[in-house]
């Protein structure tokens, strides 16, 4: 099944400070540590950048299929592909809006949701039902930044983000069961932003943010804590699961995360990096988790071909490149996206693609 799941650049700038202060505990020896590649571990090469022709910083990436997929990022950018990313075409949002997530439901439905916690523009939802040649807004009802969205059909989905609550920053959790004609806001937290939302069936998802990992079971009537500080991490930054019961999450300290009963208890690996934006898996055994910080030599790939269990390093010598989301398909291809900056300060939009 098709999972989503993103990180959000801005926000690691603002607490970077904050990761770096728990890293020290992280390294409990409760985590178990995967150790670090040997040479015959790591792969080279088996990313290739392709052409965004966008400096919009990217920050999350969605395909339905091997061919048909979109990028969203700031300032408004959508991008999108009808040939694996060979080509991206840029497509008319309609907003300069900072825009966060993209999820689609088949290659005509799907929505972006975006906007910013010390901005004007917030609580930004756009729906398109043909592929995104037009995109409409839709009314959300709140003023919070919304940094991640799912749907699992046409009709039912969630968005989550964070508000601004002076003097601190507060979550919200919105559910539609009317394809995003009306949404309601089913969760506020004055202590805990929100980052990530995925969902398996229309009763059951989970969602994550500061030091938090929160499941429904009545479609997002309801949220049970299911742990208060799992990883020793205050940012948790993306979940994915493949069905009720196995599923992962990322988090800042770069500990990934796995369940195998629906979250009810929590295995921790630790991971050669120093930060980590998005975990993804196509299937039980292969996954990816993507990375990096401002100034790092070359950005954070890890791949997993057990379920999470030890982790490889896909080396790619491509220096201050971030990586903010990867997304991956069962037909054998996985794409990370994110910003870079050349020596000379230039930035543009990043797409990487490999196979598996």
């Amino acid at each position: 099944m098709d999972q989503r799941l993103g990180l959000r650049r801005p926000l690691v700038l603002a607490i970077l400070a904050l990761v770096v202060s728990y890293t020290v505990t992280a390294c409990a020896p409760s985590a178990n540590r995967s150790s670090s590649p040997s040479p015959s571990q790591t792969r080279t090469g088996a990313w290739t950048p392709q052409v965004s022709d966008t400096s919009s910083y990217l920050n999350e990436v969605y395909f339905v299929d091997a061919d048909n997929g979109w990028v969203v990022g700031t300032g408004g950018t959508i991008l999108h592909t009808t040939n694996g990313g060979s080509t991206w075409r840029s497509q008319t949002s309609g907003t300069r809006a900072l825009l966060w997530s993209v999820c689609f439901v088949d290659s005509s439905t799907g929505w972006a949701v975006g906007g910013s916690v010390n901005a004007g523009t917030r609580g930004i939802v756009l729906k398109t039902t043909d592929g995104g040649d037009t995109w409409m807004p839709q009314t959300s009802g709140t003023t919070a930044a919304l940094t991640s969205v799912y749907f699992i059909d046409a009709k039912h989905g969630w968005a989550v983000g964070a508000k601004n609550n002076d003097p601190r920053l507060s979550g919200c959790i919105l559910r539609t069961v009317d394809g995003g004609t009306t949404w309601s806001q089913e969760l506020i937290d004055k202590h805990r932003r929100f980052h990530d939302v995925c969902f398996v069936n229309p009763s059951t998802g989970w969602v994550v943010g500061d030091g938090t990992i929160r499941k429904t079971t009545d479609g997002g009537l309801t949220w049970q804590e299911q742990s208060s500080n799992p990883g020793n991490s205050a940012f948790l930054s993306s979940v994915c699961f493949l069905d009720a019961e196995i599923g992962w999450v990322s988090n800042g300290n770069g500990v990934v995360l796995k369940t195998t009963d629906g979250g009810s208890t929590w295995t921790r690996t630790r991971l050669d990096a120093i930060w980590l934006s998005s975990v993804f898996f196509v299937d039980a055994r292969h996954g990816w988790a993507v990375g990096g910080v401002p100034q790092q030599a070359d950005p954070t790939i890890l791949a997993s071909s057990d379920g999470g269990a030890t982790w490889h390093d896909e080396h790619v010598a491509l220096p201050n490149l971030i990586l903010n989301a990867v997304f991956g398909v069962s037909q054998g291809s996985v794409w990370a996206v994110g910003e870079s900056t050349t020596e000379q300060g230039v930035d543009s939009g990043a797409i990487l693609r490999a196979s598996w």
